[in-house]
């Protein structure tokens, strides 16, 4: 009902129901749930991140398949909630070696926070577990701080948490090809509730067929 609803805000459960799909859907990537940026970072203000409080996250047991270090991943996706009104995402490119933010409510003056305080991150999984296979190094990653041309933004005060889920989409399907953003209007936002309520559905359906 939430979701259908076009006023509807996406709470953290909805959005990590739809997280842990897509890491089934997309092993090579990885995707934190809506508590991590909150453990790391409880004011990013200050820039100061507690990388112990989730060192444990990227143990390889809680890597997705055979990946034994973060930076044998693809992409990591943050989601984060700004002051418990708002949703926007980070998004680690380990290929390109960047950090980007995508925020449907840009310019946002807290971005450039959320991209410092996971570049600290980055630099301190790095040093703690190494950089993986590549061997990388802290100096490599850079913060991209300007979003890619035609990044939807929303048009009402509710639809933060659908474009975050919106961006993760885009860029998993996108692999390593440039993610080809379009402008969405309130026929797409609809058509996006209406397509989560379904795969939730449908593993609904698939789990109960198993039992």
């Amino acid at each position: 009902e939430r979701l259908l609803n076009p006023q509807g805000w996406l709470t953290s459960q909805i959005i990590d129901a739809r997280l842990a799909q897509l890491q089934l859907e997309f092993p090579q990537n990885l995707y934190f749930n809506t508590s991590f940026f909150a453990l790391l970072c409880p004011n990013p203000e200050k820039e100061v991140i507690n990388h112990s409080r989730i060192a444990g996250w990227t143990k390889p047991k809680r890597l997705p398949g055979e990946t034994i270090s973060l930076f044998d991943c693809s992409k990591v996706f943050i989601p984060i909630n700004q002051e418990g009104v708002h949703w926007l995402l980070v998004s680690i490119d380990i290929e390109d070696r960047n950090i980007s933010f995508f925020d449907s409510l840009s310019p946002n003056s807290m971005d450039i926070y959320y991209l410092n305080c996971i570049s600290k991150y980055v630099n301190e999984e790095i040093i703690s577990r190494g950089g993986g296979k590549a061997g990388i190094k802290p100096e490599e990653f850079r913060i991209i701080q300007k979003m890619p041309p035609n990044v939807p933004l929303q048009m009402n005060y509710s639809d933060c948490g659908i474009m975050v889920l919106h961006y993760i989409e885009v860029l998993s399907k996108a692999g390593r090809e440039e993610a080809k953003f379009r402008m969405l209007d309130e026929i797409d936002i609809k058509k996006m509730r209406a397509g989560i309520v379904e795969n939730f559905m449908n593993a609904v359906k698939k789990a109960s067929m198993i039992t």
